[in-house]
This record gives C-alpha cells, structure tokens and sequence, in this order.
C-alpha cells in the first residue's frame, strides 16, 4: 500500500506509515492516526479509504477526532452527514 503519497510534503517512510496504520506506531512524527485516517479520506475515494483503513474502522474515521482535522469545512461537513447517516 503506499501511504507515502498521502504524506508527500512530509519526510516520512512508507514503513514508518504503515507501522502508524497497522497500530505498531503511536505517531509519526507529529501525526497520529486519526490525522492519517483524515488524510487518506480527503485524498482518495471512499471505497479506496475503506480498503486501506479497513471496513471495520468506519466508525474511527467518522469520528470526531478524525473529522475535526478535516479542512475545508465544506468537506468536513460532508463526512459528518455521512456519519449521522451511518449511525
């Protein structure tokens, strides 16, 4: 999987990103999960974000912590309809 693209304007290896994803890692950096969960769903495709994050992290990524790292508002508040809608 390549991470490293979603984090182009940053040093970080794809190891190190996967490592943060697969939960080896509680930061890289300064980033944290829920920074690369808001990352990965801005800059792919929904069911793209499903793959690499897993299905069973729909909720995580719907969450506040994740969703209030999400800019332009107009964005953030498309994911926060999606996730009334889920819930």
């Amino acid at each position: 999987m390549q991470l490293k693209k979603y984090f182009w304007d940053y040093n970080f290896s794809e190891k190190e990103l996967n490592e943060l994803l697969n939960g080896k890692r509680k930061k890289v950096g300064h980033i944290e999960i829920e920074d690369l969960y808001a990352r990965i769903i801005t800059m792919t495709r929904w069911y793209e974000a499903l793959d690499i994050i897993g299905k069973k992290n729909v909720e995580i990524i719907l969450s506040e912590k994740v969703l209030k790292k999400i800019y332009p508002e107009s964005v953030r508040k498309k994911f926060e309809n999606a996730g009334r809608l889920l819930h």
